[in-house]
């Protein structure tokens, strides 16, 4: 059967995922991210900067209501507050509560050693290629969605 790249690549982000979260007992079930979430929170985590919700559609390539919809089941769950941008009050900065930066402490081990398994064996430039290649497909589809 011929591999096919999209679903190869799918493949891959279900496997990190299920290595990453499957596992995890954090929180009660009504409480418990679900991965996608799970995947907002380290961004937001892990960000030098202030993060909005125009920043985490780019990141993960998803629509508006599709992030704004994550974001609420967030926000019911207590692991983010939004608040007011002090540069443009029409937009809203997201933050973490204490309870999701300590569950992202936590897991900070986690998603290392995660990382660690994705790039063994891969040198320097490896990496660097899959980045460039990544990056030309994901402009190949941004492309084609502007039509």
């Amino acid at each position: 059967m011929k591999k096919l790249l999209g679903m190869e690549i799918l493949g891959l982000a279900n496997m990190i995922r299920r290595v990453t979260f499957n596992d995890l007992d954090v929180f009660d079930d009504k409480d418990r991210p679900t991965q996608v979430q799970h995947f907002v929170l380290i961004q937001i985590f892990h960000s030098t900067e202030d993060v909005y919700q125009r920043d985490l559609e780019k990141k993960f390539k998803i629509r508006r209501s599709t992030i704004a919809e994550i974001l609420k089941g967030m926000e019911k769950k207590g692991l983010i507050v939004r608040t007011f941008s002090p540069l443009d009050k029409r937009t809203k900065k997201i933050e973490l509560t204490k309870k999701a930066i300590a569950m992202c402490e936590e897991e900070k081990e986690r998603v290392k050693e995660t990382e660690r398994k994705l790039t063994d064996g891969l040198s320097e430039d490896d990496i660097k290629t899959f980045y460039t290649l990544m990056d030309k497909m994901l402009g190949n589809l941004q492309k084609e969605e502007l039509k």
